[in-house]
């Protein structure tokens, strides 16, 4: 597919792994293994050690002996380079963690994250009402890298995932509540081999629909399309 890179602004780096279809989705529309950067979907690498419990580490191999450095680099990257919950705001920066701490995986991914600047300022305006009587944990990682407007790097891209930031995070998927039946019985859209959906306009549609009362058709919060680049 041909995209215009400039017209997005980076949302974060994401290291994932697959993960496997579950039984409320359905089998005739997505792929049995799929990627996704929802944390309600995915497992996401325990980038902010605090956040994250055994199992996060062990499902990333992370041996308890780096967890000493892991806790250091945490500490002196925290709110500069990486931010809550796991976002890292540099390439370069989660190639690192995977360097320092990841062993060699088959099924690890690098994956980022770009808003299209269409919803930039949507989102920054009710980014903070989505907080509202949550215990702060510093701020937002998603809010604070799409606030910087970083470029996105040129990657292999893979499609777009309408996501749910509730929190100020991206907590939910389009794909949490089974809507690849609704996509595909109200607009003919069909999730691609990697369980996202392969067009900007598609997954436009797809945000506007569910937009239209999300505590209906998804989960209550602002939802909105990312461009996913694969980099690892």
């Amino acid at each position: 597919m041909t995209i215009d890179l400039d017209d997005y602004v980076s949302a974060g780096y994401y290291i994932t792994k697959y993960m496997t279809r579950g039984d409320w989705q359905s089998a005739g529309l997505l792929p049995e293994k799929l990627l996704s950067v929802s944390h309600c979907l995915a497992k996401i690498a325990p980038i902010v050690y605090w956040a994250n419990s055994q199992e996060d580490f062990d499902a990333f191999g992370i041996p308890d002996t780096l967890r000493p450095e892991l806790e250091q680099w945490c500490s002196d990257k925290f709110d500069v380079e990486i931010g809550f919950p796991d976002v890292t705001y540099h390439l370069e920066t989660a190639r690192d963690f995977i360097k320092r701490f990841i062993p060699p995986k088959d099924d690890l991914f690098l994956l980022g994250a770009g808003l299209p600047k269409d919803f930039v300022e949507s989102f920054l305006l009710v980014e903070p009402t989505l907080r509202v009587g949550v215990q702060d944990e510093g701020e937002r990682g998603l809010a604070h890298i799409i606030g910087q407007s970083s470029p996105v790097p040129d990657g292999e891209i893979l499609g777009y995932e309408v996501v749910c930031s509730d929190f100020g995070d991206i907590n939910h998927s389009w794909l949490c509540n089974g809507l690849e039946k609704d996509g595909w019985e109200r607009f003919q859209i069909r999730p691609n081999q990697h369980g996202f959906i392969e067009t900007y306009a598609e997954a436009k549609t797809l945000t506007e629909f569910i937009m239209t009362d999300p505590a209906t058709h998804g989960e209550p919060g602002f939802y909105m399309p990312l461009l996913i680049i694969k980099y690892l």
